[in-house]
């Protein structure tokens, strides 16, 4: 199945629309610097955060020649409650999560591509679009109804990808074009995934 996810602009924060027989919002806060970046989403009545909460190592993330593998980890939270972690792979554009009782794997391939794994088992993959028009980012994301993802984790992640892999320099511009490339791109095939399959 195809889904699509909007990012619009807002103030101090980036708010994203994924359309599906329901709307469902998010948010995320723009942060230059040392504030902790926090990803929320309210659905079904559930609050489903990301967030970073370790203020030293997002101060050492500031600094240019400090911050290129320190990574300040996020945490997850289901209304409140520890649900789960993030972790950065070392010199790959690649992050682990384990969320309950499920490890996820979302990798950074050429073409804004991202591939979404969960216990190895490739259940999504997303496309950020090249151009992005007054700060708008879309994506695209593939996934496999029949691996019961949840649309407030497809959404997450998303956002997590916007954040992670396409975060906004300090200059806001009217148009602009990103097309990724990996230095070293492991799994390239994944972005050939199809979940029709």
């Amino acid at each position: 199945m195809n889904l699509k996810i909007i990012r619009e602009l807002k103030l101090k924060k980036y708010v994203y629309q994924l359309s599906t027989t329901e709307l469902i919002i998010g948010t995320a806060n723009y942060t230059f610097g040392f504030i902790p970046r926090k990803i929320s989403i309210i659905y079904n009545n559930d609050l489903f955060e990301l967030k970073q909460t370790s203020w030293l190592l997002k101060l050492i993330n500031s600094f240019p020649i400090l911050n290129l593998e320190t990574f300040t980890p996020f945490k997850y939270y289901v209304n409140g409650n520890y649900s789960g972690r993030s972790k950065k792979v070392p010199f790959k554009p690649v992050f682990h999560f384990t969320i309950n009782e499920d490890k996820y794997e979302l990798c950074q391939h050429n073409k804004n591509y991202v591939s979404l794994m969960r216990n190895d088992i490739q259940v999504a993959l997303y496309r950020k679009e090249d151009e992005t028009v007054l700060e708008m980012n879309t994506y695209n994301i593939k996934y496999d109804e029949n691996s019961n993802m949840e649309h407030s984790l497809l959404l997450i992640f998303c956002i997590f990808i916007d954040v992670t892999f396409y975060a906004n320099s300090m200059n806001i511009a009217y148009l602009k074009y990103d097309k990724n490339y990996v230095i070293k791109n492991e799994y390239d095939e994944r972005t050939l995934w199809d979940p029709n399959d």
